[in-house]
């Protein structure tokens, strides 16, 4: 950098040297990098930290970095905006001749409905979010059933599959054995065995009193 007497550059000129003819001088330039910034906004995340920022010349071309360990709870992240376009980790981009940043995007994780029937009835509900397990609500009863489990569409559902849509799962039943009546010492009726012991002394003493009556006649 400065005033040189040749073109080559290999002749300084010296400012404090007396001029005693024409003189044509030659300048000679310093080429310096400008460093333009990049910044990254994380957009509201729940927790985490944004990509550092870094440094780069106008027409540098870099590549997007992903979300690294930045969570927003009940989102994904969708990639990095700027200017109106979204791009994703490792796009393509070429610095301008300014200092730039992005923002995190964020799609949110869409929640379903689980649904538990009994006998066509609502029993409960649940909002699971998408790719998340839905609990095993408390066991219903029935009379005269046993429950066994909860089927989707006529298959016993799996409890450990993630929920990726809303579900109806209805309660299945096992019917219980009709209790058993003793009929060995009544033959089959309700009335306790001392009703019939009853009417057997009753029968007799009729039959003794008819006899004795019967004799007395005689």
């Amino acid at each position: 950098m400065g005033w040189y007497l040749d073109k080559e550059f290999k002749n300084p000129f010296f400012i404090n040297e007396p001029i005693i003819e024409d003189t044509t001088l030659y300048a000679k330039w310093y080429t310096y990098s400008i460093d333009y910034q990049v910044r990254y906004d994380d957009n509201d995340s729940t927790s985490g930290t944004a990509p550092r920022t870094s440094y780069f010349e106008s027409g540098d071309i870099f590549k997007l970095p992903g979300p690294g360990n930045l969570v927003k709870d009940g989102f994904t992240f969708a990639g990095w905006s700027y200017s109106g376009i979204v791009y994703q980790q490792g796009d393509s981009f070429r610095m301008p001749s300014k200092s730039i940043h992005f923002v995190a995007e964020w799609e949110k994780i869409p929640d379903y409905t689980v649904l538990f029937l009994v006998d066509e009835n609502q029993y409960s509900s649940a909002k699971v979010e998408s790719g998340k397990l839905v609990e095993v609500p408390a066991a219903p009863t029935k009379d005269g059933y046993k429950f066994t489990h909860w089927s989707l569409e006529g298959t016993e559902y799996d409890f450990t599959s993630a929920v990726m849509s809303d579900l109806e799962l209805v309660a299945e039943w096992e019917k219980l054995a009709d209790p058993v009546i003793d009929t060995k010492n009544n033959g089959g009726s309700n009335q306790p065995n001392w009703f019939y012991t009853a009417i057997a002394i009753i029968c007799i003493i009729v039959a003794i009193l008819a006899y004795l009556l019967y004799k007395n006649k005689i």
